[in-house]
């Protein structure tokens, strides 16, 4: 009787692996990020600040992040890497130059997605 009742539940639509977004997994995320989401999220997202610079200058402003933090840093090619796993981009190489380009509304949609926000502990408005 069991059997049929649950042979004929409609689970078309059911995904396992849909768990709700609780607070707990909210710091789950935000414990996770790693020393190149929190330098974005920190020096980039919750200034509203694009990033327009070289990436050599945008390297050293990652390091200095780092090691005010204490925080150990990526090599330049793993943060370029990083960055452009994040979906941020690469920079543009167009007259041998490596120059990022990255706007404000984009960091934003990013951080967003990959849930950098901690409701009570950031503080930005939008």
């Amino acid at each position: 009787m069991i059997y049929s009742y649950l042979l004929q539940i409609d689970t078309d639509r059911f995904n396992p692996q849909s768990f709700p977004l609780t607070e707990n997994k909210k710091n789950a995320f935000v414990k996770r990020m790693n020393t190149t989401e929190l330098f974005l999220k920190e020096s980039n997202v919750l200034q509203k600040r694009e990033i327009e610079c070289f990436y050599p200058c945008f390297y050293e402003e990652y390091c200095f992040y780092c090691r005010e933090k204490d925080k150990k840093r990526l090599p330049k090619t793993e943060l370029r890497r990083t960055i452009q796993d994040l979906g941020l981009g690469e920079p543009d190489t167009s007259d041998n130059i490596n120059k990022y380009k990255i706007s404000s509304p984009l960091f934003l949609v990013k951080a967003k997605g990959n849930h950098w926000f901690h409701n009570h502990l950031d503080d930005f408005d939008e």
